[in-house]
């Protein structure tokens, strides 16, 4: 049996097996109530932009703990799914015992979460997802939603990032596969802009020499009798068919002729072709993309592994020690860079194999002016974001947060998106953490060759 019981703030709660839910029909109402008291929470409202921003503030603006208490919706509440989709479902006063038996396993579950240090962003998001799959036992699964940028929402992910932001999103939910946190189905591939990172395009046949959109397809006549092949408008002599070379008319396809195949002409430069160019224009940026310069994603949906859970149970992230020192694998000395790197070269000379060596240089006034401390911070955070998305076979030296040396063997220019990924994200960390300053993040990539000095290399 339940009951429905009114706080002396005049904020309703349900009551049932011994576990409480309070109602929230405002974000104000947060501020009204102590929740540590309470072990989950009932959205009471009909309106998706207020639900949106009570889901949002439970799931990103409050502790770990706090944003895995359990959260549902009404049975008369008619919320869209991309909204639905962040909570636990809905509550049927009917079904309360079942529903309360759910409270209860979610509660124990969330006792089991030990990871605090989340200072970092991909650490706390990653711990908010891992910790939403294993209080849950489900899956995290994409739906369809079109409002979004990239036609897919993640429940309580998404939340997590803004909307220009969904390339570091899906990014993270590939690190977070490939780190064995968790297990990883594709369910599609989307293609993104080169500019926004949206996925709404008009895709469209240009001419080849001048990109005009203004091109006209024509069929191309070829004439049986005299084996004369070109376009239908050289055929037409008033409403006949006549053929150009040998005069004669053209009555009955099949019999006197075929259409083998369609040329393209265009009206802006008369370039005549019979393949016309593909683009897909941006229609939130209005960015021109080739179709090979479109950025292809995939989406994932992910279930938390056993290595994922022990991620959780643990006081603290996989990547961070007491002591703040980062502890990678990767990472070496800049004088036992070279030597691998010298001996990189050497292998390269003898079995004629392709490897990169990359130099990423930071220029910020504002990060030198920083105390030791700070400026150690800061270099962890950056070795962090960068070992993230390397190879176990690669190598990573710094000293100083200006400078970074990687090697990265068995590699070609055509297999560089790591590299594209840390300048996204190193970017990104400078541009949230410092204002109104040009933040220079410059890659210098370089394919070793057998005759290559380790010396110069390193100088740049």
């Amino acid at each position: 049996m339940f009951k429905v019981l009114k706080h002396s703030n005049n904020h309703l709660k349900i009551s049932a097996n011994g576990y409480t839910l309070m109602l929230i029909a405002q974000l104000s109402d947060f501020e009204k109530i102590d929740s540590k008291n309470i072990d989950g929470f009932v959205i009471d409202t009909t309106k998706p932009k207020e639900a949106y921003k009570i889901i949002t503030h439970l799931k990103v603006k409050t502790t770990l703990k706090e944003s895995l208490k359990p959260l549902f919706v009404p049975s008369h509440n008619l919320l869209p799914k991309f909204i639905t989709c962040h909570t636990d479902g809905v509550l049927d006063q009917s079904q309360l015992a079942i529903t309360m038996e759910r409270v209860a396993v979610i509660t124990s579950k969330i006792k089991d979460v030990k990871l605090t240090n989340t200072d970092n962003y991909e650490t706390m998001v990653t711990a908010r997802v891992l910790g939403f799959l294993y209080t849950r036992n489900q899956l995290l699964t994409p739906i369809v939603h079109r409002q979004s940028n990239i036609g897919y929402t993640y429940p309580v992910l998404s939340l997590l990032y803004k909307e220009n932001e969904a390339l570091a999103m899906l990014q993270l939910a590939q690190k977070i596969a490939a780190n064995g946190w968790g297990n990883a189905k594709l369910k599609d591939h989307i293609h993104l802009c080169k500019g926004c990172h949206g996925n709404y395009f008009n895709f469209r046949e240009v001419c080849g020499a001048c990109n005009s959109i203004d091109i006209s397809p024509q069929d191309m006549i070829h004439h049986f009798v005299c084996a004369h092949v070109a376009p239908a408008t050289d055929f037409k002599k008033e409403e006949e068919l006549s053929c150009p070379k040998c005069d004669k008319h053209l009555r009955h396809i099949g019999i006197d002729y075929d259409k083998p195949s369609t040329i393209y002409h265009c009206n802006s430069c008369s370039h005549e072709f019979q393949q016309p160019k593909m683009e897909a224009l941006c229609m939130d940026c209005e960015t021109i993309n080739g179709l090979d310069e479109l950025i292809q994603q995939p989406i994932l949906e992910l279930s938390i592994t056993q290595k994922g859970e022990q991620l959780l149970f643990n006081t603290q992230s996989k990547t961070i020690t007491k002591d703040n020192n980062l502890s990678i694998e990767n990472k070496c000395t800049e004088a036992l860079f070279q030597i691998i790197l010298k001996q990189e070269i050497n292998r390269i000379k003898t079995h004629n194999c392709k490897s990169v060596y990359a130099q990423i240089h930071l220029n910020n006034p504002t990060i030198k002016s920083l105390n030791s401390i700070a400026k150690q911070a800061f270099h962890n955070e950056l070795l962090q974001i960068i070992n993230s998305y390397l190879l176990e076979s690669d190598i990573i030296a710094s000293e100083s947060f200006e400078l970074y040396h990687l090697l990265l063997p068995n590699t070609s220019f055509k297999e560089l998106e790591r590299l594209e990924n840390i300048e996204y994200n190193v970017q990104k960390l400078l541009t949230d953490n410092i204002e109104n300053q040009p933040n220079q993040v410059q890659i210098k990539i370089h394919n070793i060759t057998g005759s290559d000095e380790v010396g110069e290399l390193i100088s740049g």
